[in-house]
């Protein structure tokens, strides 16, 4: 009833200043931010192996280790942290990273096995609070905070069907 609605809206409210937080926060740290790619990933697979351990995803990390983007560290955590575990929660047995690069952009791609989503749930990926999966506990805000950081970061995400059909997620940042 009226608990529960107020409830409700009050964790609507909450997941709104949070991503509000996480973008100023993103921006105050100014222009003089470089971070490493493959520690974050290493750190990640690590985490997502104790988390994921009763159905356990291979995470293939192939990226070259000087590797390095024009964004906070712990925004390139929260990012990759978001998109690989997503990526890990719908794969059948496997997630693989990679990354190329030129002088001044870097592209990371998180692939996995896993049944992928329709044109038309690609089409909304990534708005807020909307969620495609409702058996496991989420909010739905992983997807778009992270879209948030890497378009505060002068990035854009931008998602696919992987040639395996499970879903493609290109990330472009500045290098």
């Amino acid at each position: 009833g009226d608990v529960a609605a107020a409830r409700a809206a009050l964790a609507r409210t909450d997941a709104v200043l949070e991503r509000q937080l996480a973008l100023a926060v993103a921006a105050a740290r100014g222009e003089h931010r470089r971070a490493g790619v493959l520690p974050v990933l290493h750190a990640l697979r690590t985490m997502f192996a104790t988390l994921h351990r009763e159905r356990p995803i291979d995470i293939v990390i192939d990226v070259a280790p000087a590797l390095r983007v024009a964004m906070e560290t712990e925004d390139l955590q929260e990012v990759l942290g978001n998109l690989v575990d997503n990526a890990c929660r719908a794969a059948r047995t496997r997630v693989h990273v990679g990354a190329s690069a030129d002088a001044d952009r870097v592209l990371l791609v998180i692939e996995d096995d896993g049944p992928g989503l329709d044109d038309s749930a690609l089409a909304r990926l990534g708005t807020r609070g909307l969620r495609f999966d409702e058996t496991t506990p989420g909010s739905g805000l992983g997807v778009a905070i992270a879209g948030d950081l890497v378009t505060a970061a002068g990035g854009h995400v931008a998602y696919s069907r992987g040639p395996a059909g499970g879903l493609r997620i290109d990330i472009d940042l500045p290098a």
